[in-house]
Protein backbone atom coordinates (compact mmCIF):
# COMPACT_ATOMS: atom_id res chain seq x y z
CA UNK A 1 0.00 0.00 0.00
CA UNK A 2 1.34 3.47 -1.04
CA UNK A 3 2.74 5.99 1.69
CA UNK A 4 -0.77 8.38 2.63
CA UNK A 5 -3.48 5.77 1.31
CA UNK A 6 -5.70 4.52 3.05
CA UNK A 7 -8.19 1.23 3.32
CA UNK A 8 -11.30 1.99 0.78
CA UNK A 9 -13.36 1.11 4.31
CA UNK A 10 -12.06 4.51 6.11
CA UNK A 11 -12.28 6.35 2.48
CA UNK A 12 -16.22 5.42 2.09
CA UNK A 13 -16.68 6.41 5.75
CA UNK A 14 -15.48 9.68 5.39
CA UNK A 15 -17.25 10.78 2.34
CA UNK A 16 -20.61 12.81 3.33
CA UNK A 17 -21.97 11.75 -0.20
CA UNK A 18 -22.26 8.46 0.39
CA UNK A 19 -22.16 7.62 4.15
CA UNK A 20 -23.64 9.58 7.54
CA UNK A 21 -22.01 9.63 10.30
CA UNK A 22 -24.78 11.04 12.51
CA UNK A 23 -25.48 10.70 16.31
CA UNK A 24 -28.59 8.03 16.68
CA UNK A 25 -28.91 7.49 13.10
CA UNK A 26 -27.85 3.83 13.20
CA UNK A 27 -30.56 3.04 15.57
CA UNK A 28 -33.17 4.83 13.34
CA UNK A 29 -32.49 2.80 10.55
CA UNK A 30 -32.61 -0.74 12.63
CA UNK A 31 -35.46 -3.41 11.55
CA UNK A 32 -37.19 -2.75 15.12
CA UNK A 33 -37.14 0.96 14.82
CA UNK A 34 -38.48 0.55 11.55
CA UNK A 35 -41.09 -1.71 12.28
CA UNK A 36 -42.49 0.65 15.02
CA UNK A 37 -42.68 3.65 12.76
CA UNK A 38 -44.01 1.76 9.94
CA UNK A 39 -46.94 0.54 12.87
CA UNK A 40 -47.40 4.00 13.93
CA UNK A 41 -48.50 5.13 10.63
CA UNK A 42 -50.53 2.13 9.52
CA UNK A 43 -52.56 1.96 12.86
CA UNK A 44 -52.71 5.88 12.99
CA UNK A 45 -53.87 6.46 9.52
CA UNK A 46 -56.14 2.75 8.73
CA UNK A 47 -56.54 0.70 11.76
CA UNK A 48 -57.77 2.92 13.69
CA UNK A 49 -60.76 4.27 11.52
CA UNK A 50 -61.06 0.62 10.89
CA UNK A 51 -60.79 -1.18 14.25
CA UNK A 52 -61.33 1.59 16.83
CA UNK A 53 -60.79 0.54 20.42
CA UNK A 54 -58.05 0.27 23.29
CA UNK A 55 -55.76 -1.57 21.49
CA UNK A 56 -54.80 0.46 18.51
CA UNK A 57 -55.39 3.44 20.90
CA UNK A 58 -52.08 1.77 22.95
CA UNK A 59 -50.40 0.76 19.95
CA UNK A 60 -49.55 3.95 18.83
CA UNK A 61 -48.14 5.06 22.30
CA UNK A 62 -45.78 2.15 22.58
CA UNK A 63 -44.49 2.74 18.69
CA UNK A 64 -44.17 5.98 19.49
CA UNK A 65 -42.58 6.12 22.35
CA UNK A 66 -40.04 3.47 21.09
CA UNK A 67 -38.45 5.83 18.11
CA UNK A 68 -39.41 9.29 19.40
CA UNK A 69 -36.47 9.72 22.01
CA UNK A 70 -34.08 8.61 18.98
CA UNK A 71 -35.58 11.24 16.44
CA UNK A 72 -35.07 13.89 19.25
CA UNK A 73 -31.42 12.87 19.53
CA UNK A 74 -30.32 13.04 16.16
CA UNK A 75 -31.76 16.32 15.53
CA UNK A 76 -30.30 17.72 18.76
CA UNK A 77 -26.85 15.75 17.74
CA UNK A 78 -26.93 17.61 14.59
CA UNK A 79 -28.20 20.94 16.06
CA UNK A 80 -25.05 21.03 18.85
CA UNK A 81 -22.82 18.95 17.10
CA UNK A 82 -22.33 17.04 20.69
CA UNK A 83 -19.29 15.94 21.09
CA UNK A 84 -18.88 12.11 21.50
CA UNK A 85 -17.69 11.81 24.79
CA UNK A 86 -21.18 13.52 25.97
CA UNK A 87 -23.06 11.60 23.19
CA UNK A 88 -24.46 9.38 26.40
CA UNK A 89 -26.07 12.37 27.94
CA UNK A 90 -27.83 13.53 25.74
CA UNK A 91 -28.98 10.12 24.69
CA UNK A 92 -30.30 9.80 29.10
CA UNK A 93 -31.26 13.31 28.71
CA UNK A 94 -33.64 13.04 25.47
CA UNK A 95 -35.22 9.84 26.67
CA UNK A 96 -36.27 11.07 29.67
CA UNK A 97 -37.57 14.39 28.02
CA UNK A 98 -39.60 12.15 26.04
CA UNK A 99 -41.11 10.43 28.76
CA UNK A 100 -41.74 13.26 31.10
CA UNK A 101 -43.72 15.58 28.24
CA UNK A 102 -45.98 12.44 27.38
CA UNK A 103 -46.67 11.31 30.66
CA UNK A 104 -47.33 15.33 31.79
CA UNK A 105 -49.96 15.08 28.41
CA UNK A 106 -51.49 12.16 29.13
CA UNK A 107 -51.93 12.69 33.02
CA UNK A 108 -51.82 16.75 33.64
CA UNK A 109 -55.29 18.40 32.55
CA UNK A 110 -54.06 21.88 31.96
CA UNK A 111 -50.80 20.68 29.81
CA UNK A 112 -52.92 18.79 27.41
CA UNK A 113 -55.34 21.89 27.15
CA UNK A 114 -52.39 24.42 26.16
CA UNK A 115 -50.59 21.36 23.86
CA UNK A 116 -54.25 21.68 22.20
CA UNK A 117 -54.42 25.05 22.11
CA UNK A 118 -50.58 25.72 20.89
CA UNK A 119 -51.34 23.19 17.99
CA UNK A 120 -54.23 24.67 17.34
CA UNK A 121 -53.45 29.04 17.61
CA UNK A 122 -49.84 28.59 16.15
CA UNK A 123 -49.92 25.19 13.63
CA UNK A 124 -53.43 25.41 12.74
CA UNK A 125 -53.76 21.79 13.63
CA UNK A 126 -56.44 19.61 15.60
CA UNK A 127 -54.25 17.38 17.52
CA UNK A 128 -54.98 14.29 18.99
CA UNK A 129 -53.66 14.01 22.70
CA UNK A 130 -56.28 11.91 24.69
CA UNK A 131 -56.04 12.84 28.53
CA UNK A 132 -55.57 9.10 29.59
CA UNK A 133 -53.26 8.20 32.84
CA UNK A 134 -53.84 4.72 31.62
CA UNK A 135 -51.50 5.08 28.64
CA UNK A 136 -48.51 5.73 31.08
CA UNK A 137 -48.22 2.01 30.54
CA UNK A 138 -46.50 2.84 27.48
CA UNK A 139 -43.46 4.24 29.71
CA UNK A 140 -42.19 0.68 30.40
CA UNK A 141 -41.24 0.89 26.69
CA UNK A 142 -38.35 3.26 26.64
CA UNK A 143 -35.95 0.91 28.55
CA UNK A 144 -35.84 -1.50 25.89
CA UNK A 145 -35.90 1.72 23.51
CA UNK A 146 -32.67 2.81 25.12
CA UNK A 147 -31.18 -0.62 25.78
CA UNK A 148 -31.80 -0.69 21.29
CA UNK A 149 -30.21 2.74 20.83
CA UNK A 150 -27.03 1.60 23.30
CA UNK A 151 -26.28 -0.93 20.82
CA UNK A 152 -26.83 0.15 17.17
CA UNK A 153 -24.74 2.84 19.04
CA UNK A 154 -21.83 0.74 19.23
CA UNK A 155 -22.25 -0.77 15.34
CA UNK A 156 -19.19 0.88 13.78
CA UNK A 157 -20.50 0.38 10.89
CA UNK A 158 -21.63 3.03 8.41
CA UNK A 159 -25.03 3.89 7.11
CA UNK A 160 -25.85 4.92 3.47
CA UNK A 161 -26.72 8.42 3.08
CA UNK A 162 -30.10 7.75 1.51
CA UNK A 163 -31.00 4.96 4.23
CA UNK A 164 -30.27 7.21 6.54
CA UNK A 165 -31.97 10.88 5.68
CA UNK A 166 -35.09 8.30 4.62
CA UNK A 167 -35.28 6.96 7.88
CA UNK A 168 -34.91 9.99 9.65
CA UNK A 169 -37.68 12.08 7.61
CA UNK A 170 -40.40 9.28 7.70
CA UNK A 171 -39.87 9.13 11.54
CA UNK A 172 -39.98 12.78 11.83
CA UNK A 173 -43.06 12.94 9.97
CA UNK A 174 -44.35 9.86 11.93
CA UNK A 175 -43.93 12.12 15.17
CA UNK A 176 -45.08 15.24 13.76
CA UNK A 177 -48.25 13.99 12.17
CA UNK A 178 -49.38 11.46 14.69
CA UNK A 179 -53.01 11.05 14.33
CA UNK A 180 -53.80 14.70 13.97
CA UNK A 181 -56.92 13.46 12.59
CA UNK A 182 -58.83 11.31 14.60
CA UNK A 183 -62.19 9.82 13.17
CA UNK A 184 -65.13 12.54 13.27
CA UNK A 185 -67.24 11.99 16.82
CA UNK A 186 -70.66 13.70 15.22
CA UNK A 187 -73.26 14.66 18.80
CA UNK A 188 -76.32 12.41 17.82
CA UNK A 189 -78.28 11.77 20.91
CA UNK A 190 -79.23 14.38 24.09
CA UNK A 191 -80.49 12.52 26.90
CA UNK A 192 -81.18 14.18 30.15
CA UNK A 193 -79.98 12.92 33.57
CA UNK A 194 -79.67 13.75 37.52
CA UNK A 195 -76.54 14.82 37.20
CA UNK A 196 -77.07 17.09 34.07
CA UNK A 197 -77.44 17.20 30.30
CA UNK A 198 -75.49 14.34 28.59
CA UNK A 199 -74.37 14.62 24.60
CA UNK A 200 -73.69 11.22 23.06
CA UNK A 201 -71.02 11.00 20.08
CA UNK A 202 -71.68 7.72 18.21
CA UNK A 203 -68.70 6.86 15.85
CA UNK A 204 -69.14 3.40 16.82
CA UNK A 205 -71.25 1.70 18.78
CA UNK A 206 -72.54 1.81 21.25
CA UNK A 207 -70.67 5.12 21.90
CA UNK A 208 -67.36 6.72 21.34
CA UNK A 209 -67.97 9.63 23.75
CA UNK A 210 -70.16 11.07 26.26
CA UNK A 211 -70.05 14.78 27.70
CA UNK A 212 -71.99 16.20 30.63
CA UNK A 213 -72.69 19.74 31.04
CA UNK A 214 -74.09 21.55 34.11
CA UNK A 215 -74.91 24.68 32.76
CA UNK A 216 -78.05 23.66 30.13
CA UNK A 217 -75.83 23.16 26.76
CA UNK A 218 -73.17 25.91 27.34
CA UNK A 219 -70.11 23.95 28.27
CA UNK A 220 -69.38 20.26 28.14
CA UNK A 221 -66.82 18.25 29.82
CA UNK A 222 -65.72 14.31 28.85
CA UNK A 223 -66.72 11.28 30.89
CA UNK A 224 -64.74 8.40 30.89
CA UNK A 225 -66.24 5.05 30.20
CA UNK A 226 -66.67 4.02 34.12
CA UNK A 227 -68.15 7.40 34.86
CA UNK A 228 -71.41 7.44 32.79
CA UNK A 229 -74.61 6.89 34.41
CA UNK A 230 -76.25 3.39 33.76
CA UNK A 231 -79.75 4.98 32.71
CA UNK A 232 -77.79 6.89 30.48
CA UNK A 233 -75.69 4.07 28.72
CA UNK A 234 -78.83 2.06 28.44
CA UNK A 235 -80.81 4.98 26.84
CA UNK A 236 -77.99 5.48 24.16
CA UNK A 237 -79.09 2.28 22.54
CA UNK A 238 -82.82 3.21 21.86
CA UNK A 239 -82.55 4.67 18.33
CA UNK A 240 -84.31 8.35 17.71
CA UNK A 241 -87.34 8.34 15.76
CA UNK A 242 -88.40 11.03 13.12
CA UNK A 243 -89.95 13.54 13.00
CA UNK A 244 -89.05 14.53 16.51
CA UNK A 245 -91.17 16.72 18.33
CA UNK A 246 -90.96 18.45 21.45
CA UNK A 247 -93.10 20.89 23.06
CA UNK A 248 -93.03 23.57 25.95
CA UNK A 249 -94.48 22.50 29.22
CA UNK A 250 -95.72 25.36 30.47
CA UNK A 251 -97.05 26.23 26.66
CA UNK A 252 -98.46 23.53 25.22
CA UNK A 253 -99.00 24.94 21.93
CA UNK A 254 -95.44 25.76 21.41
CA UNK A 255 -93.75 23.00 19.80
CA UNK A 256 -90.44 22.06 18.03
CA UNK A 257 -89.18 19.69 15.15
CA UNK A 258 -86.80 18.47 13.05
CA UNK A 259 -86.78 15.28 10.79
CA UNK A 260 -83.08 14.42 10.72
CA UNK A 261 -82.64 15.71 7.61
CA UNK A 262 -82.94 18.73 6.59
CA UNK A 263 -80.53 21.42 8.33
CA UNK A 264 -83.18 23.45 10.16
CA UNK A 265 -85.40 23.63 13.00
CA UNK A 266 -89.17 24.06 12.56
CA UNK A 267 -91.71 25.83 15.22
CA UNK A 268 -94.83 25.41 15.90
CA UNK A 269 -97.16 28.06 17.66
CA UNK A 270 -100.11 26.67 17.19
CA UNK A 271 -99.65 22.72 18.75
CA UNK A 272 -98.05 21.54 15.65
CA UNK A 273 -100.93 22.51 12.96
CA UNK A 274 -98.25 25.17 11.25
CA UNK A 275 -94.91 24.96 10.97
CA UNK A 276 -91.97 27.89 10.67
CA UNK A 277 -88.54 27.80 10.26
CA UNK A 278 -87.46 28.91 13.41
CA UNK A 279 -83.50 28.12 12.65
CA UNK A 280 -81.44 27.50 9.83
CA UNK A 281 -77.30 27.90 8.79
CA UNK A 282 -77.03 31.31 7.40
CA UNK A 283 -76.46 30.65 3.81
CA UNK A 284 -74.71 34.09 3.04
CA UNK A 285 -71.44 32.78 5.54
CA UNK A 286 -71.48 29.20 4.33
CA UNK A 287 -68.71 29.73 1.62
CA UNK A 288 -66.32 30.96 4.59
CA UNK A 289 -67.53 28.59 7.00
CA UNK A 290 -67.04 25.81 4.68
CA UNK A 291 -63.27 26.85 4.42
CA UNK A 292 -62.52 27.21 7.89
CA UNK A 293 -64.47 23.75 8.55
CA UNK A 294 -62.18 22.19 5.71
CA UNK A 295 -58.89 23.79 7.34
CA UNK A 296 -57.74 25.90 4.17
CA UNK A 297 -54.62 27.91 4.62
CA UNK A 298 -53.69 25.68 7.45
CA UNK A 299 -50.69 23.60 7.81
CA UNK A 300 -51.52 19.37 8.20
CA UNK A 301 -55.28 20.66 9.08
CA UNK A 302 -58.02 18.02 9.83
CA UNK A 303 -60.73 18.92 7.40
CA UNK A 304 -64.52 18.44 7.78
CA UNK A 305 -67.47 18.34 5.79
CA UNK A 306 -70.02 20.69 7.29
CA UNK A 307 -73.30 18.75 8.12
CA UNK A 308 -76.01 20.67 9.99
CA UNK A 309 -78.39 17.79 10.03
CA UNK A 310 -79.97 17.39 13.11
CA UNK A 311 -79.89 14.48 15.21
CA UNK A 312 -81.91 15.01 18.11
CA UNK A 313 -83.83 17.28 20.12
CA UNK A 314 -85.24 18.20 23.22
CA UNK A 315 -86.73 21.10 25.84
CA UNK A 316 -84.99 21.69 28.84
CA UNK A 317 -86.82 23.16 31.67
CA UNK A 318 -84.90 26.60 32.46
CA UNK A 319 -86.40 29.19 35.00
CA UNK A 320 -89.80 30.15 33.84
CA UNK A 321 -89.69 28.90 30.35
CA UNK A 322 -87.59 26.32 28.44
CA UNK A 323 -84.03 26.29 26.64
CA UNK A 324 -84.29 24.40 23.03
CA UNK A 325 -81.04 21.87 22.21
CA UNK A 326 -80.52 20.41 19.02
CA UNK A 327 -77.67 18.09 18.07
CA UNK A 328 -75.69 18.86 15.23
CA UNK A 329 -73.37 16.00 14.07
CA UNK A 330 -70.13 17.41 14.03
CA UNK A 331 -70.95 20.84 14.55
CA UNK A 332 -71.51 20.05 18.28
CA UNK A 333 -74.98 21.42 20.00
CA UNK A 334 -77.13 24.44 19.00
CA UNK A 335 -79.17 26.15 21.68
CA UNK A 336 -81.71 28.54 21.78
CA UNK A 337 -84.29 29.94 24.17
CA UNK A 338 -87.60 28.98 23.56
CA UNK A 339 -89.45 32.51 23.90
CA UNK A 340 -86.70 34.33 21.42
CA UNK A 341 -85.11 33.49 18.04
CA UNK A 342 -81.46 33.70 19.59
CA UNK A 343 -79.44 30.70 18.51
CA UNK A 344 -75.80 29.58 19.37
CA UNK A 345 -73.60 27.08 18.48
CA UNK A 346 -71.36 25.57 21.06
CA UNK A 347 -68.81 22.80 20.42
CA UNK A 348 -68.53 19.26 22.43
CA UNK A 349 -65.30 17.48 22.32
CA UNK A 350 -64.21 16.49 18.81
CA UNK A 351 -67.57 18.37 17.08
CA UNK A 352 -66.14 22.05 16.70
CA UNK A 353 -68.48 24.65 15.98
CA UNK A 354 -67.38 26.41 13.12
CA UNK A 355 -67.40 29.71 13.83
CA UNK A 356 -69.35 32.30 11.27
CA UNK A 357 -66.89 34.98 11.01
CA UNK A 358 -63.33 35.63 11.84
CA UNK A 359 -63.20 36.99 16.00
CA UNK A 360 -59.63 38.43 15.93
CA UNK A 361 -56.93 40.05 13.90
CA UNK A 362 -55.37 36.60 14.30
CA UNK A 363 -57.65 35.35 11.61
CA UNK A 364 -55.86 37.38 8.85
CA UNK A 365 -52.14 36.46 9.73
CA UNK A 366 -51.05 33.24 8.52
CA UNK A 367 -52.36 30.20 8.33
CA UNK A 368 -55.60 32.29 6.92
CA UNK A 369 -58.51 31.62 5.57
CA UNK A 370 -57.75 33.53 2.55
CA UNK A 371 -54.27 32.28 2.16
CA UNK A 372 -54.66 31.80 -1.58
CA UNK A 373 -56.13 35.88 -2.06
CA UNK A 374 -53.29 36.63 -0.61
CA UNK A 375 -50.71 35.20 -2.61
CA UNK A 376 -52.76 35.94 -5.84
CA UNK A 377 -53.27 39.47 -5.13
CA UNK A 378 -48.80 39.55 -4.65
CA UNK A 379 -48.68 38.20 -7.82
CA UNK A 380 -50.95 41.19 -9.55
CA UNK A 381 -49.39 43.42 -7.69
CA UNK A 382 -46.05 42.54 -8.94
CA UNK A 383 -47.33 41.63 -12.32
CA UNK A 384 -48.56 45.49 -12.65
CA UNK A 385 -45.53 46.58 -10.81
CA UNK A 386 -43.61 45.39 -13.77
CA UNK A 387 -45.70 46.77 -16.58
CA UNK A 388 -45.48 50.26 -15.53
CA UNK A 389 -42.18 50.30 -14.95
CA UNK A 390 -41.54 48.87 -17.95
CA UNK A 391 -43.61 51.75 -19.31
CA UNK A 392 -41.76 54.56 -17.39
CA UNK A 393 -38.73 52.78 -18.85
CA UNK A 394 -39.84 53.38 -22.45
CA UNK A 395 -41.09 56.57 -21.89
CA UNK A 396 -38.07 58.13 -20.34
CA UNK A 397 -36.08 60.33 -22.02
CA UNK A 398 -32.22 59.49 -21.86
CA UNK A 399 -29.30 61.53 -21.92
CA UNK A 400 -26.69 61.67 -25.29
CA UNK A 401 -24.67 60.78 -22.76
CA UNK A 402 -26.34 57.76 -20.87
CA UNK A 403 -23.72 54.70 -19.68
CA UNK A 404 -26.91 52.76 -19.37
CA UNK A 405 -24.91 50.97 -16.20
CA UNK A 406 -27.28 51.06 -12.74
CA UNK A 407 -26.51 50.29 -9.11
CA UNK A 408 -25.42 45.99 -9.91
CA UNK A 409 -25.24 45.63 -6.36
CA UNK A 410 -28.71 44.53 -6.29
CA UNK A 411 -27.46 41.29 -8.33
CA UNK A 412 -24.74 40.89 -5.86
CA UNK A 413 -27.00 41.40 -2.91
CA UNK A 414 -29.67 39.29 -4.65
CA UNK A 415 -26.77 36.57 -5.35
CA UNK A 416 -25.67 36.83 -1.54
CA UNK A 417 -28.99 35.93 0.10
CA UNK A 418 -29.78 33.30 -2.14
CA UNK A 419 -26.37 32.05 -1.12
CA UNK A 420 -26.89 32.78 2.60
CA UNK A 421 -30.04 30.63 2.29
CA UNK A 422 -28.35 27.77 0.71
CA UNK A 423 -25.31 27.92 3.42
CA UNK A 424 -28.25 28.06 6.20
CA UNK A 425 -29.79 25.53 5.38
CA UNK A 426 -26.88 22.71 4.53
CA UNK A 427 -25.20 23.99 8.08
CA UNK A 428 -29.02 22.95 9.72
CA UNK A 429 -29.18 19.59 7.41
CA UNK A 430 -32.35 20.61 5.65
CA UNK A 431 -30.37 20.56 2.12
CA UNK A 432 -32.92 18.43 0.67
CA UNK A 433 -35.85 21.38 1.33
CA UNK A 434 -34.21 22.87 -1.11
CA UNK A 435 -35.17 21.79 -4.49
CA UNK A 436 -39.03 22.59 -3.56
CA UNK A 437 -38.48 26.17 -1.78
CA UNK A 438 -35.16 27.46 -4.51
CA UNK A 439 -36.97 28.00 -7.15
CA UNK A 440 -39.86 30.69 -5.67
CA UNK A 441 -36.86 32.06 -3.35
CA UNK A 442 -34.91 32.97 -6.94
CA UNK A 443 -37.72 34.03 -8.99
CA UNK A 444 -38.53 36.32 -6.22
CA UNK A 445 -34.87 37.48 -5.58
CA UNK A 446 -34.23 37.71 -9.50
CA UNK A 447 -37.83 39.71 -9.80
CA UNK A 448 -36.39 42.47 -7.02
CA UNK A 449 -32.55 42.46 -8.57
CA UNK A 450 -34.04 43.44 -12.43
CA UNK A 451 -36.40 46.09 -11.12
CA UNK A 452 -33.74 47.34 -8.77
CA UNK A 453 -31.31 47.57 -11.92
CA UNK A 454 -33.50 48.76 -14.13
CA UNK A 455 -34.57 51.78 -12.02
CA UNK A 456 -31.66 52.97 -11.42
CA UNK A 457 -30.98 53.00 -14.70
CA UNK A 458 -33.86 54.97 -15.71
CA UNK A 459 -32.92 57.39 -12.82
CA UNK A 460 -29.37 57.92 -13.88
CA UNK A 461 -29.47 58.67 -17.75
CA UNK A 462 -33.01 60.27 -17.87
CA UNK A 463 -33.28 63.55 -18.92
CA UNK A 464 -36.00 64.29 -16.46
CA UNK A 465 -34.98 62.47 -12.70
CA UNK A 466 -37.60 64.52 -10.77
CA UNK A 467 -40.37 62.48 -13.45
CA UNK A 468 -38.96 59.16 -13.36
CA UNK A 469 -38.43 59.21 -9.47
CA UNK A 470 -42.41 60.32 -9.28
CA UNK A 471 -43.54 57.87 -11.83
CA UNK A 472 -41.85 54.99 -9.64
CA UNK A 473 -43.71 55.99 -6.59
CA UNK A 474 -46.82 56.46 -8.49
CA UNK A 475 -46.20 53.11 -10.12
CA UNK A 476 -45.58 51.50 -6.54
CA UNK A 477 -48.46 52.74 -5.00
CA UNK A 478 -50.51 51.93 -7.89
CA UNK A 479 -49.98 48.56 -8.06
CA UNK A 480 -49.41 47.65 -4.31
CA UNK A 481 -51.72 49.92 -3.01
CA UNK A 482 -54.57 48.75 -4.99
CA UNK A 483 -53.60 45.22 -4.53
CA UNK A 484 -53.74 46.52 -0.59
CA UNK A 485 -57.03 48.00 -1.22
CA UNK A 486 -58.32 44.47 -2.71
CA UNK A 487 -57.15 42.49 0.30
CA UNK A 488 -59.07 44.52 2.88
CA UNK A 489 -62.34 42.99 1.51
CA UNK A 490 -61.24 39.64 1.62
CA UNK A 491 -60.61 40.92 5.17
CA UNK A 492 -63.91 42.16 5.46
CA UNK A 493 -65.25 39.59 4.30
CA UNK A 494 -63.65 37.18 6.63
CA UNK A 495 -65.07 39.19 9.49
CA UNK A 496 -68.53 39.57 8.41
CA UNK A 497 -68.85 43.16 7.17
CA UNK A 498 -68.61 41.98 3.32
CA UNK A 499 -71.18 39.54 4.00
CA UNK A 500 -70.52 36.98 0.45
CA UNK A 501 -67.08 36.40 -0.86
CA UNK A 502 -69.03 36.96 -4.17
CA UNK A 503 -68.92 40.50 -3.39
CA UNK A 504 -65.70 40.90 -1.84
CA UNK A 505 -64.54 39.06 -5.22
CA UNK A 506 -66.14 42.00 -7.20
CA UNK A 507 -65.19 44.69 -5.46
CA UNK A 508 -61.34 43.85 -4.78
CA UNK A 509 -61.43 42.92 -8.78
CA UNK A 510 -63.01 46.40 -9.17
CA UNK A 511 -60.23 47.77 -6.76
CA UNK A 512 -57.22 46.72 -9.17
CA UNK A 513 -58.36 47.72 -12.50
CA UNK A 514 -59.19 50.68 -11.45
CA UNK A 515 -55.50 51.22 -9.43
CA UNK A 516 -54.30 50.08 -12.51
CA UNK A 517 -55.88 52.68 -15.32
CA UNK A 518 -55.26 55.16 -12.63
CA UNK A 519 -51.47 54.73 -12.67
CA UNK A 520 -51.14 53.75 -15.89
CA UNK A 521 -52.67 57.22 -16.63
CA UNK A 522 -50.18 59.02 -14.00
CA UNK A 523 -47.32 57.23 -15.84
CA UNK A 524 -48.34 58.44 -19.21
CA UNK A 525 -48.78 62.17 -18.32
CA UNK A 526 -45.89 62.28 -16.56
CA UNK A 527 -43.89 62.78 -20.00
CA UNK A 528 -46.15 63.47 -22.70
CA UNK A 529 -49.16 65.43 -20.43
CA UNK A 530 -50.78 66.62 -23.76
CA UNK A 531 -50.64 63.40 -26.14
CA UNK A 532 -51.71 61.44 -22.80
CA UNK A 533 -54.78 63.69 -22.41
CA UNK A 534 -55.70 63.07 -26.42
CA UNK A 535 -55.34 59.40 -26.08
CA UNK A 536 -57.12 59.53 -22.88
CA UNK A 537 -59.73 61.68 -23.35
CA UNK A 538 -59.20 64.42 -21.03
Amino acid sequence: MAFGSQPTGVRRLQAPATWVEWMGVRALVHPVTLAAIAALLLNDHLLKRLTPGTLTGKLSDFAGLLFFPMVLIVVLGRITGCPRPRRLMLAVASFIASGAVFATLKAVPQANAAAHALAAGVLGLRLQMALDPSDLWALTVLPAAFTLWLRAESNPSPVPLRAGLLALSVATLAAVATAPCPPEQPISRLLQGSNGLYAVARAWEPFSGVYRSRDEGRTWEFLQEEDVPPQIAAQVEQPVVYPVIACDPGTPRLCYRIDGQQPQVERSEDGGQTWDVAWSPPAVRLSYMRRVAAGTGKVLACGKEIDFSPHDLMLLPSGGGSVVLVALGNEGVLRGPADRAVWERFGVGWAEATPERGSSLHDLWPPSTILTETLLLLAAGASAFLVLSVRTWTSARRRPDASGEGYRWFWWAAGGVLALVVVAAVVAGVEELLPMLGIPLTLILAYVAFLGQRWSIAIEDSLEVSAVQRCLWLSLAASFGSAALAWLFFALWVFGIVPVHSLALALALGSLLAGWLLGWRAVSRAFYPAAAEQRLGV
